[in-house]
């Protein structure tokens, strides 16, 4: 090998280290702020109503929009922080979290919310 290729490679992995452990911190974080939310959230029973599409590398990715009762018993329609290809049906009624403070976001607890690849848990990016 060269010094221009073992350069290369160096800068490369130092690259994906720091892309890798930037992951692993921002996905901390989001778990840390979904059990804080478990702790002191609000839970309500909301119904899918719409979905919003962000963008995504395939293509425009839908995140649920869900309609539920806050704490003093207005409607609050709000969009989920998860989205993709295993999101509830509209009209399916869904559990969802939300912190009073801010409940143009909900977290939905429903079951595929929770789970991800195994690579993705263990790096605590799944939310």
């Amino acid at each position: 090998m060269s010094r221009g290729q073992i350069t290369a490679f160096c800068v490369g992995a130092i690259l994906f280290i720091a892309f890798g452990l930037v992951w692993v911190i921002v996905g901390k974080q989001r778990r840390r702020y979904l059990e804080r939310l478990r702790q002191t959230g609000y839970r309500a029973t909301g119904v899918v109503i719409d979905y919003e599409y962000r963008g995504g590398a395939d293509g425009p990715v839908p995140y649920p929009v869900v309609q539920f009762p806050g704490p003093d018993g207005r409607l609050i329609t709000a969009e989920s922080t998860f989205g993709g290809d295993l999101i509830p049906e509209k009209g399916a009624e869904v559990p969802v979290l939300f912190d009073p403070d801010d409940p143009d976001t909900v977290h939905l607890e429903h079951g595929i919310g929770d789970r991800g690849p195994a690579i993705i848990q263990a790096t605590g990016w799944a939310s």
